[in-house]
């Protein structure tokens, strides 16, 4: 199945968190300006829902309706549309320069160490609460990387996560496998994920701090005042914790049961970006970000979703990586805040750029 997600010039896999099927969509049927514009004229009888993917920084958002799709579900293969069943497009090879090394980071650690002291001067002056710092790793070897096993290993290993890879007309495929889900809508029930603060389960005495609720109750806040005038009934589930691959996150749910008129639109638009992956207040921390990140995010801390008008799931594009050719571009964040240590921040992005990695160089 992992081959379908480079099969076109605008694909979507995806594996949902907590699910047991997967699914590929691709071509473009036909765009729209909104999830709403493509719903419309969707008349619910289509086997083949509404994609969308939004940007990190909201530059770009792209909404269509795919023309074919192949669903998984057990060991069955299901064919909706005109799906292409030959070969897949090719990868453009970039010749990596030979004075550059196999590995590059886009933060030395006194970079970092600078850019987290600059934060949390914002944070003294009153200026913030928390803000998403992240850090990209560049991978580079001889061959094109094996786009189709990585993501085979991705659904076949990764546990806790929706797995996904996408393509939009050019030769990048970004592949993750993400613990964020930003919301999923049956009907008019919404439930969206708090999740922040991070634990390796693999080393000892590594356990949750204060640092870490409290990081996570900044996402809690803001997700349920953002609910709040799109909803006549909001609750929040009890705290706890939320496994993925390696790592566990402080974790609760906020439910919600939308008002008549709320769409999915006014659900992306008020979500996204959460403090998960920005900062709170969020204006001003997406403002600093571009000042100390070196490059554009794109998609890394974006939304890609789907809907067929009764059920949406959008999902936070973490744990990835943009792969063409040669070259493969791996992102991790880490939530500083007042006490944040810069050198346990930085292995903090490390862990999350790790299931990547392992993707990418066991196949080596």
């Amino acid at each position: 199945m992992a081959k379908y997600a480079t099969a076109d010039v605008a694909t979507l896999l995806l594996r949902p968190r907590d699910e047991e099927f997967a699914w590929c969509a691709g071509g473009i049927g036909y765009t729209g300006n909104s999830i709403h514009d493509l719903l419309r004229d969707h008349d619910g009888s289509s086997l083949i829902p509404v994609c969308f993917r939004a940007d990190f920084e909201s530059g770009e958002r792209f909404y269509w309706k795919p023309g074919w799709m192949v669903e998984l579900d057990g060991d069955y293969l299901r064919y909706v549309g005109q799906v292409p069943h030959g070969s897949v497009s090719e990868e453009l090879e970039i010749e990596p320069d030979d004075a550059e090394p196999l590995e590059s980071d886009s933060h030395t650690p006194g970079q970092w160490s600078a850019a987290i002291r600059r934060i949390q001067s914002e944070i003294g002056a009153g200026n913030l609460r928390k803000a998403v710092l992240s850090r990209r790793i560049c991978l580079y070897q001889p061959d094109p990387w094996p786009i189709d096993a990585v993501i085979a290993r991705l659904l076949n290993s990764s546990s806790g996560t929706s797995v996904f890879a996408h393509q939009l007309q050019d030769q990048r495929v970004w592949i993750g496998a993400t613990p964020e889900v930003l919301y999923r809508r049956d009907g008019r029930q919404v439930r969206v994920d708090s999740l922040a603060g991070t634990r390796h389960t693999i080393l000892d005495g590594n356990l949750f701090t204060d640092k870490d609720r409290a990081e996570q109750a900044v996402v809690t806040e803001f997700v349920r005042d953002m609910l709040a005038p799109l909803c006549v009934h909001t609750a929040v589930s009890p705290l706890t914790k939320r496994r993925a691959d390696d790592l566990e996150h402080v974790f609760c749910e906020v439910q919600g049961v939308l008002r008549d008129n709320v769409t999915d639109d006014d659900l992306l638009a008020a979500l996204h970006p959460t403090p998960a992956v920005c900062g709170s207040p969020r204006p001003a921390a997406a403002q600093l970000l571009e000042e100390l990140e070196p490059l554009p995010r794109e998609l890394y801390a974006g939304v890609l979703g789907f809907s067929n008008g009764h059920h949406t799931t959008a999902i936070v594009a973490l744990r990835c990586a943009a792969v063409s050719g040669q070259r493969a571009v791996l992102y991790g964040g880490a939530g500083i805040v007042a006490d944040s240590d810069a050198d346990r921040e930085y292995d903090e992005c490390g862990w999350k750029m790790e299931i990547m990695r392992r993707a990418l160089l066991d196949l080596l």
